[in-house]
Parts: C-alpha cells; sequence; structure tokens
C-alpha cells in the first residue's frame, strides 16, 4: 500500500466533497434561506475539519499494513491524543 498515494486521496477527495457540500448549502441558503440549508453547510464545514483526523486514521492504517512499527505507533498515539483532547473539549463545553 502507498502511503502518500492514500493520504493523498482522503485530502484531496474529502476536501472537494466537504466544499461541494458546503456550496450546495450555500446556494440553497442563497436562494430559499431555511433551517435545512444551514445545516447542509455545517455538514460541508464538518467534512473538511474532520478530514485531518481520517487522513491521519488512513496513514496508520497503512504504516500497520505497511509493517512500519515504529511510524504506525507514532500514528495511533496521535489518534489517541486527538480522540481524547475531542472527548474533553466536548465535556468543557
Amino acid at each position: 500500500m502507498n502511503l502518500e498515494r492514500n493520504t493523498s486521496f482522503v485530502l484531496r477527495y474529502g476536501a472537494f466533497f466537504g466544499i461541494f457540500i458546503a456550496a450546495a448549502g450555500l446556494l440553497m441558503d442563497l436562494t430559499d434561506p431555511s433551517e435545512i440549508s444551514r445545516t447542509i453547510m455545517a455538514a460541508g464545514i464538518a467534512v473538511i475539519i474532520i478530514t485531518p483526523f481520517v487522513r491521519l486514521v488512513v496513514s496508520a492504517a497503512t504504516l500497520a499494513a505497511n509493517k512500519e512499527k515504529k511510524y504506525a505507533a507514532y500514528a495511533f498515539l496521535l489518534i489517541s491524543v486527538t480522540v481524547i483532547g475531542m472527548v474533553v473539549a466536548l465535556y468543557i463545553i
């Protein structure tokens, strides 16, 4: 498995997909402002925000599949720290 190809795929299509969803919500909001259009825009922004985390998960899986134990461990450590940070943030908010 190719690490660069997998991560670039996730980043490229995650960004395109998120921008497409956000733009669709914006166009809907411009033509007919409603709660649904704002929810669609928020979903597009959420996809853009989540994309780097998904890239990290794909990188960790690719590194593990390639038997790069040291770098896979670093990636899983980063995933753990990120998840702990998200959980703590949810409890603070």
